[in-house]
């Protein structure tokens, strides 16, 4: 007898742990997260200022998405500046583009100077190419920043006026010298492009 109720407390313990499992069907919920949600396109980028030692480098990666009423460009990137560098990192946004988010952990490990490290800024020249621009690790007083590593995170979404825009393209530049005594930011740059080819 007190073998059989041993028994049946085991058993009633048992389907008590199996009871939250009998409604799964081993399927995603709705609600669950997917990973690249109308995403149209992405591309990968590098630019270094190319020095035999010491080198400033930006690596990594913009993604579109396009959710039918809005256009998403993302910008991920991890960022190198050398201790010496005082150029640091840019991102030049083009025109007919609005920088909605900007997040950046540069210097890795300082809290304190992330927000004196990272700046926004934007054209005062109607003519000019770029509408706005990030720079990460930039002193303009030509001064070094010491260095260090971190990361950045940008999402652009097309203005009002722009809204119909299948092509973003950025531009990132690296690096610092003096050329002839005149200071000189952004030695090294790419130009990445990215296109949404599922817009009509």
């Amino acid at each position: 007898m007190k073998m059989y109720g041993d028994r049946t407390h085991w058993l009633f313990l048992l389907l008590l742990l199996l009871l939250p499992l009998a409604g799964c069907k081993g399927e995603p919920s709705q609600a669950e997260p997917r990973v690249n949600p109308d995403l149209v396109a992405s591309k990968s980028f590098v630019v270094s200022t190319q020095r035999s030692s010491g080198n400033t480098i930006v690596k990594g990666n913009l993604y579109m998405q396009d959710y039918g009423d809005q256009v998403v460009v993302t910008v991920l990137a991890a960022v190198v500046i050398d201790q010496s560098d005082w150029g640091g990192v840019a991102f030049h946004i083009p025109k007919g583009w609005q920088l909605t988010k900007a997040l950046s952990s540069y210097p890795d490990g300082s809290d304190v100077q992330r927000t004196q490290q990272a700046a926004i800024w934007t054209a005062a020249d109607s003519a000019a190419d770029w509408g706005s621009f990030v720079e990460i690790g930039r002193n303009r007083n030509q001064i070094p920043t010491s260095g260090g590593t971190g990361s950045v995170f940008l999402e652009l979404k097309p203005d009002d006026t722009h809204h119909q825009n299948k092509i973003c393209s950025i531009l990132i530049s690296v690096g610092s010298k003096v050329k002839d005594g005149t200071p000189v930011v952004g030695t090294d740059s790419t130009r990445v492009e990215i296109t949404n080819s599922a817009a009509n």
